[in-house]
């Protein structure tokens, strides 16, 4: 059971990926799914009530301030909602590793835009594939798809979720 519960996670953060990179958008079905499977992780791993509260502690955190971040028009809802909702697997113990993953995985990203967005205007960077027409469009646009940030540190410490 643990096996289509960890399946169903890294699914349903490369939908998040997926669509956020082609749309800028995550439907909030994904979120929803994320923290609907949350309480069939915990009943297939037995885990005790404090472990279950200081991963609700976390997802709540994680959407207090990522709905703060939405209130100054810094971050996407989608991405507030992804992020709480992953954050909720994620728990206290993997707090700062995820917080640190996503921030090394969104800095990347970000200056993988700068770049593409230089050397777009440099005319230096060329390709006709859909992927790089929507990577130049979004470094025109100066968008970032952050949730390819956030499902990244998911599936880089999902085998710590899961094991």
């Amino acid at each position: 059971m643990l096996i289509g519960i960890a399946s169903l996670f890294i699914l349903l953060n490369l939908t998040a990926a997926v669509t956020d990179f082609r749309r800028m958008e995550i439907p909030n079905y994904i979120s929803i799914c994320l923290v609907t499977l949350f309480p069939a992780f915990l009943l297939a791993t037995n885990a005790p009530v404090w472990v279950a509260l200081d991963h609700l502690i976390f997802g709540l955190a994680m959407f207090a301030i990522g709905f703060a971040l939405f209130a100054m028009n810094a971050a996407g809802g989608g991405d507030v909602k992804l992020m709480a909702a992953v954050s909720l697997w994620i728990g206290l113990p993997l707090a700062v590793p995820f917080i640190l993953a996503v921030t090394i995985f969104g800095a990347v990203l970000g200056l993988s835009m700068v770049l593409i967005r230089r050397l777009t205007e440099a005319e230096q960077l060329t390709g006709s594939t859909w992927m790089w027409r929507r990577l130049k469009e979004m470094a025109h646009d100066g968008v970032c798809p952050y949730g390819l940030a956030i499902v990244a540190g998911a599936i880089v410490l999902a085998p710590l979720i899961f094991t």
